[in-house]
């Protein structure tokens, strides 16, 4: 697996819009799909472009720590990494409920 660019991670971090390509680089980071990231449409199903569950694994390692989120247990499915749409759809409900995760922890 190939590290995310350091670039990349400092975009993200500085707030810029979720960006499908980022996310295509981060999958096009794995091994499993290294080769294929390129031609991939963004609904295509990772799993038959060759993605293992040892490579979703790796996926979601890369992405956490690319988009400072954590996946929650009831998001780790195939459903959730089968396709660079589910990715980003996963990655935006994250951040869309990270303002009001924070504002009920600041009220204890």
């Amino acid at each position: 697996m190939v590290p995310v660019v350091p670039r990349l991670r400092t975009a993200i971090a500085g707030g810029t819009a979720l960006d499908k390509d980022i996310v295509r680089q981060v999958v096009g980071s794995l091994n499993d799909l290294s080769a294929r990231a390129a031609t991939l449409r963004d609904d295509s199903n990772l799993y038959d472009a060759g993605l293992s569950s040892f490579g979703a694994a790796e996926l979601m390692i890369e992405l956490e720590a690319a988009f400072g989120i954590e996946f929650p247990r009831r998001m780790l499915s195939r459903d959730t990494f089968g396709s660079i749409d589910a990715i980003a759809a996963a990655i935006a409900e994250l951040r869309a409920a990270a303002p009001a995760d924070a504002a009920m922890g600041a009220g204890r």
